[in-house]
């Protein structure tokens, strides 16, 4: 009976530790890590701005080409849809 109750105080001490942990101290550690990422994109972004000439090129992909099948190659067969 002693080892049960010492188990439930236990549980009891995590349980809310955890808890308190995801609610307060999660969120502040997160605003942190999302403030140094953005600094840290911001900051790569303004560089490659600088080094970047002012004329942009656009460069167009060519068709693919399309099959041409002979007239003399296969042939048409008109069906009808049999149920």
């Amino acid at each position: 009976m002693e080892g049960f109750v010492k188990f439930l105080v236990v549980a009891f001490i995590v349980y809310y530790s955890l808890k308190l942990v995801g609610r307060y101290i999660l969120p502040f550690l997160l605003k942190i890590w999302i403030k140094r990422m953005t600094h840290k994109f911001g900051n790569m972004g303004s560089f490659e701005q600088n080094n970047q000439e002012e004329s942009t090129t656009i460069r167009k992909e060519p068709e693919p080409k399309k099959k041409i099948i002979p007239k003399d190659q296969g042939e048409y067969i008109d069906f009808e849809e049999v149920k």
